[in-house]
């Protein structure tokens, strides 16, 4: 396998504290590898920062995709 592209934007709701993030997965070749919108309960801007991270990493790995940029 190539090195795969991860692009993450995280979203924050000030007034009810949800948080959430969406993204997509690419290949070298930029090709639609998969995408995701996940909603991540409620927290505040470290914790969407964190879960941002942290979770579509794992994701990727579930996925079996080991390198990424």
């Amino acid at each position: 396998m190539g090195v795969y592209k991860l692009n993450i934007d995280g979203n924050f709701i000030l007034n009810s504290n949800n948080i959430g993030s969406r993204g997509v997965i690419r290949d070298h070749d930029k090709k639609w590898i998969f995408g995701f919108y996940v909603y991540d309960g409620k927290g505040d801007v470290m914790k969407a920062g964190i879960f941002r991270l942290i979770h579509r990493l794992q994701l990727a790995w579930d996925k079996g995709i080991r390198h990424i940029c």
